[in-house]
C-alpha cells in the first residue's frame, strides 16, 4: 500500500529533495499535491520541481490538503507558517513531516508535540543531517575540545 501525502506549504528549498525521492519510489509513496498560499512559491516550485522531471498538481487551498486521502503531509512553509500548519494537519488525522526550524513557539511546539501523541500520529522534525558520520564526528570533535 503506498503512503499518499502532500505539501502544507512549499516554500523551503527541501521540497524539491522530496519530490525526487518520492518520484524515485513510485510503488511505495504517492503525491497528491502542494499547497502554498503565495502563487509565486507554487511558480517556483513547478520550476524546480520541472527541472527533476516532475509534474506535481496544485491543491487550491489548505483545506483541501486536509480533507484530501493524504495519510501525511510535508510541512515546508515559512518558519512563522509551520506550527500552525503542522497542528491543523495532526487535527486533521494527518501524519506531519515538519521541516526545520519547527517554528517560533515553544508552548505551540509541545502542544502539538502531545497531539501527535495523544492521537497516535507520527510528528517528525525533519533533521536528517544529525546522525550523518560528517556532523557525528564534528560534535565529537566539539565536545573533546578540539574545535
Amino acid at each position: 500500500m503506498k503512503l499518499k501525502f502532500a505539501f502544507l506549504g512549499s516554500w523551503h528549498s527541501h521540497a524539491t529533495m522530496h519530490v525526487r525521492e518520492a518520484a524515485n519510489r513510485p510503488d511505495e509513496v504517492e503525491l497528491l499535491g502542494m499547497y502554498d498560499p503565495d502563487p509565486a512559491v507554487i511558480a517556483s516550485c513547478r520550476e524546480r520541481f520541472a527541472r527533476e522531471g516532475v509534474v506535481v498538481p496544485v491543491i487550491e487551498s489548505e483545506e483541501a490538503v486536509l480533507e484530501s486521502d493524504a495519510d501525511a503531509v510535508i510541512v515546508e512553509g515559512h518558519v512563522y507558517q509551520n506550527l500552525d500548519y503542522a497542528e491543523r494537519a495532526l487535527e486533521a488525522g494527518k501524519h506531519v513531516l515538519l521541516e526545520k526550524p519547527a517554528g517560533v513557539n515553544l508552548e505551540q511546539f509541545q502542544r502539538i508535540q502531545r497531539l501527535a501523541n495523544d492521537k497516535g500520529l507520527v510528528l517528525n522534525l525533519a533533521y536528517m543531517w544529525r546522525y550523518n558520520p560528517a556532523i557525528a564526528e564534528t560534535i565529537r570533535l566539539a565536545q573533546s575540545g578540539a574545535l
